[in-house]
């Protein structure tokens, strides 16, 4: 599964060879930072973001010291012998969370639980729609 969504920019901010970009997704914030310029994006354009499943991390409260956080329900999941798969549901897009399914047994995740899926802004990549 794929975790991508579309986002408004409203921001977009240069500094030492790293970009920083405010996004609205809905009425949340997103960051994100990438060490290039952000190339077809301006302020009040759209665009595709992407994080990796391996990248948010689940908590039953907001974490400190995290860019992103969405506040979603566990709608599936996926064990496997290695690896499970959470699929949450936030903001109106689903995202999934892989982790060891030995971290996922030593945790009480259960469907309809509510959650808090957070994300550093260096682990959103950007695609400008067209």
């Amino acid at each position: 599964m794929k975790n991508e969504f579309t986002a408004t920019v409203q921001e977009i901010k240069s500094a030492q060879g790293s970009t920083l970009t405010y996004f609205l997704l809905g009425d949340i914030p997103i960051r994100a930072i990438t060490l290039q310029p952000p190339v077809g994006l301006a302020e009040g354009s759209e665009a595709t973001l992407i994080i990796h499943e391996t990248r948010p991390v689940l908590s039953s409260n907001p974490l400190e010291g995290m860019a992103n956080t969405l506040l979603g329900d566990i709608e599936r999941i996926e064990e496997g012998e290695m690896l499970t798969r959470i699929n949450t549901k936030t903001a109106g897009i689903s995202l999934s969370v892989l982790t060891d399914t030995q971290t996922f047994n030593a945790s009480s995740w259960i469907i309809g639980q509510k959650v808090y899926i957070s994300f550093k802004a260096t682990d959103v990549a950007i695609e400008a729609n067209q």
